[in-house]
């Protein structure tokens, strides 16, 4: 900001600004918070460091501009907040205040937490408007994301088909994202390049299994932020997708194979006999019914008849007869059952798989006497098998590939009572991989986890028992991990069994755990921000409200300077009628030094409320320590010693006077205020060579300590002691801003300031001052011997003044010093008889005055009369009014000779013209 060239902005040099906006600045730069202040109509931006980067590249050239230069493309939102606060003076404030901002090249929506207050100017209208601000956009982002992942997992756990959780993840990255579309697709699916598509990978045990296309306008910006979120909404799309593919198969697969089942065993119990057939073992004769030979493709009638057995192996399938013939003499030699499997060929010429099931009954003798038995068609029974198998295949390829954690338990009574355990009947690969337990086939629960198995078995035994499907999230403490499990009865429930899907979510477990985590940390900072943004509005509030203390006490100051006036100049010419009468010189000269101590008291008043001209200038810093003593010595009181050491032969000092008095009075009081037991401050002015230092060009310094006796300072409060609005002071007994202006003051004067202290060994306050050429003249610092009036010879006075007791006691001392005066009680009175003509010359004004004030009065006069000389009276202790920095000027109150000696210096130098 010291940079800049003020000249180019709205705002002009600063050393034209006005004492709020100084004042406003210097706090808004000290401070640690993110502060702008927009000032005047035009919202002129003025900010600090911390401010800077929370508008990218508009810094450095918002800086010192009109704000609708820079912020164009929000100004329809901003502007209104602003003039709201300007027009009405109420403070603005909203957490996560959304605005739309183009910082970096692009458009984006940014949150913040602001304080909009205004900061009034000394007539008490509004100044500007100070913002507070403090950027939440990565904790409001991050949060509705996180929400909205974790909304997604919800969804995901009722979704049943693939198509519905893909549909869930598009619908979310649309709305997020504020993406065109996107689409899924499985390895292999090829896709031209497109510069405005982002492709996210989604593998399996290191191997990519597809990728999410998402398509985005070409004026979308990515970050890392965005990416990570669509990467983090795919992947948890693809597992569910395939776990709820998972789980369709396998509800397809049992389902088929209960079918089944059931259908080979309606064919073997119903219509799988195809044909019955007697043998007649001694005569070698069989016969069948007509389903048997059609079956073996004879004639009926044939087999009606009667058959040997070589006309019935002749259609059996040749590859399969030997074994059939085996079969049979081994049946025919031991007796029983018999059952054997072979093919047959029927008239279709074509052979089909037959199952033949009989007995071989003996006679009387002992002997085979019989043979019946019946045949089965196994055709249908060898297809289902296959599809059994078929889908077997599948399962288990499924039951091994996928992964997800799969088993099959059953429940079984024990000591605890029934269905009071389970047993692991399978298991997959998975299994382990999700649970860290490995081998659980043919293991009880009850030996494996002890502690937490009851638990486990209530709710598989509830499912078993119901026939109601359960999803739920628990912790496998044995392990620590975190599962996610689906679970359903295998029917019929006489089997006892329950299914069990689930996958270790431990890693989104601990994610949402950090969240919540960070959700804490983040509402600590929140309140953290706020509780700061607080603290710089109460320091705001209490920097207006030293500004109206400032206000009024030099109202006060500048009306008491007025009543001094008439009083000083009647003891004056007291004095001057009654020289010779000594009991009356003694009663006024005490008079006169009294007025001499409240003027004194005046000027520091009038230095408090900021209503002096603050200009540095070549002062004796011995004369002034030397003549605060008595200030000095009342505000410390009479528990604490004060004592003066100041070196002789000291050159003058560049400063401001008044704010050096402020200072050291500051510093005094600070003192004080450590030393709650009474003890000595010792204030010390010496000479210092400097010729190393890192604040410090070379050269001569006066050197001004103040040393205390107090409780001290530790390292913490030492480092922060002379930031703005610190105090180690209770609420409503400090402001914090005593040693930042002691601070203020070394800086301004190019000098410097500092502060050693240790806890219990009080506290050196040391100030240098850079040294004067001009030496002290110690004679010049004497007082003045009194010298002859100097007359005014008949020269014609215009006296203005509102005030009746200061303008008749000055028309007296004029009168009596030879002028002639004419008295006008207005500015507009003394123009009046200026046009009508009056003969003055020169012209005496009051600077404040109602309705025309001295300034203005004095511009009239000139347009009027170019060479009449004019003399401006004021209360205040000097003007900062540009306008009259060239009229000769009086501060009220004053002495006749003093009147008497500038309007001779500036008659003579008018007639000189």
């Amino acid at each position: 900001m010291r940079d800049l060239d003020w000249s180019q902005s709205p705002l002009g040099l600063s050393n034209t600004w006005s004492p709020s906006l100084r004042t406003t600045v210097g706090m808004l730069l000290a401070a640690q918070a993110q502060i702008v202040l927009f000032w005047g109509p035009q919202f002129v931006a003025l900010y600090n460091d911390a401010y800077a980067p929370t508008i990218g590249d508009k810094h450095p050239r918002a800086l010192g501009r009109p704000a609708a230069e820079n912020w164009t493309e929000l100004w329809s939102d901003l502007e209104p907040l602003l003039m709201g606060v300007r027009t009405t003076g109420r403070t603005f404030t909203a957490a996560d205040r959304p605005f739309y901002i183009e910082r970096h090249g692009y458009g984006e929506t940014v949150y913040f937490d602001v304080s909009y207050s205004a900061v009034p100017e000394g007539d008490g209208s509004v100044g500007g408007v100070l913002c507070i601000v403090s950027e939440t956009t990565g904790r409001v982002v991050s949060a509705r994301r996180q929400a909205s992942l974790l909304q997604l997992e919800d969804s995901l756990r009722d979704i049943v088909d693939a198509d519905g959780a893909k549909a869930v993840a598009v619908e979310l990255l649309q709305r997020e994202l504020s993406v065109a579309s996107v689409r899924y697709a499985d390895m292999g699916d090829g896709l031209a390049a497109d510069p405005c598509r982002l492709d996210i990978p989604v593998s399996r045990n290191n191997i990519a299994v597809g990728a999410f296309h998402v398509i985005y306008p070409a004026s979308r910006h990515w970050n890392d932020d965005d990416s990570h979120f669509a990467r983090s909404v795919a992947e948890r799309t693809w597992s569910a997708s395939e776990r709820a593919r998972a789980e369709t198969l396998l509800r397809e697969s049992e389902a088929r194979q209960r079918q089944d089942a059931d259908r080979v065993q309606l064919a073997l119990s119903a219509g799988a006999i195809i044909g019955t057939w007697m043998w007649d073992l001694p005569r070698d004769r069989l016969t069948v019914d007509e389903k048997f030979a059609i079956s073996f493709g004879l004639d009926p009638a044939l087999g009606r008849e009667g058959l040997n057995l070589a006309q019935v192996l002749a259609t059996v399938h040749p590859d399969d007869r030997p074994r059939l013939e085996r079969a049979i003499a081994e049946a025919i030699e031991h007796g029983g059952p018999y059952a054997h499997q072979y093919r047959v060929r029927r008239a279709d010429g074509n052979y089909y798989w037959v199952e033949a099931n009989g007995r071989v009954d003996q006679g009387g003798d002992g002997k085979p006497a019989s043979f019946p038995g019946v045949l089965i068609d196994l055709e249908e029974r060898r297809r289902a098998e296959q599809k059994l198998a078929l889908s077997e295949a599948k399962y288990q390829t499924l039951f091994n590939e996928i992964d997800e954690g799969f088993c099959v338990i059953e429940l079984l009574d024990g000591p605890q009572g029934p269905l009071s355990d389970y047993v692991h009947v399978e298991a997959n690969p998975a299994y382990s991989v999700n649970t860290g337990i490995p081998h659980i086939v043919g293991k009880r629960v009850r030996e494996l986890i002890p502690d937490e198995a009851g638990a486990w078995v209530a709710i598989f035994r509830r499912v078993l028992l119901t026939g109601e499907a359960v999803r739920f999230e628990r912790e496998l403490a044995a392990t620590g991990r975190y599962l996610e499990l689906a679970a359903f009865r295998i029917e019929p429930p006489e089997r006892r069994q329950v299914a069990v899907l689930f996958k270790d979510v431990s890693a989104r477990k601990r994610a949402e755990d950090e969240l919540h985590l960070l959700n804490r940390e983040l509402s600590e900072r929140v309140a953290q921000a706020v509780a700061q943004r607080e603290a710089a509005l109460a320091h705001v509030h209490e920097m207006q409200k030293l500004e109206t203390i400032g206000q009024l006490t030099g109202g006060v100051a500048h009306d008491f300077n007025n009543l001094l006036t008439p009083i000083v100049g009647a003891l004056d010419m007291v004095a001057h009628i009654h020289e010779n009468d000594e009991r009356t010189r003694r009663l006024t000269g005490a008079g006169l030094q009294a007025a001499e101590r409240a003027r004194t008291l005046v000027q520091r008043l009038l230095a408090f409320a900021r209503r002096q001209h603050l200009q540095a200038r070549p002062v004796n810093v011995r004369q002034l320590v030397n003549g605060m003593e008595d200030l000095l010595v009342r505000s410390l009181g009479p528990q604490v010693q004060l004592k003066i050491e100041c070196v002789a032969g000291l050159p003058l000092a560049i400063m401001d006077p008044n704010q050096f008095e402020l200072a050291l009075l500051n510093l005094a009081v600070n003192a004080r205020d450590a030393m709650v037991e009474g003890g000595a401050l010792t204030v010390s002015v010496d000479l210092d060579n400097v010729a190393h230092h890192a604040k410090l060009a070379e050269g001569r310094y006066l050197r001004v300590s103040v040393s205390d006796t107090g409780a001290g300072m530790d390292e913490d409060t030492l480092k922060r002691a002379v930031e703005p609005f610190f105090t180690t002071k209770a609420k409503g007994q400090g402001t914090g801003l005593g040693l930042s202006m002691v601070h203020g003051l070394a800086a301004q004067s190019g000098g410097d300031f500092s502060l050693a202290s240790r806890p219990g060994q009080g506290t050196t306050a040391t100030l240098w001052l850079p040294a004067s050429t001009q030496s002290v003249d110690e004679q010049a610092a004497l007082p003045a011997v009194t010298s002859l009036l100097r007359r005014g010879q008949g020269a014609r006075v215009l006296l203005v003044d509102d005030e009746e007791l200061v303008r008749s006691g000055t028309a007296d001392m004029l009168m009596d010093a030879g002028y002639v005066v004419r008295q006008a009680a207005s500015g507009h009175e003394a123009l009046a008889l200026l046009r009508a003509g009056l003969d003055v010359s020169v012209l005496v004004t009051d600077y404040a005055m109602p309705g025309m004030s001295g300034t203005q009065l004095a511009s009239e006069a000139v347009q009027l009369r170019p060479a009449l000389p004019v003399l401006m009276i004021t209360g205040f202790a000097s003007l900062n009014d540009d306008t009259v920095a060239d009229l000769p000027r009086l501060s009220k109150p004053f002495r006749q000779h003093d009147i008497a000696d500038v309007l001779a210096d500036l008659l003579e130098k008018s007639q000189a013209r």
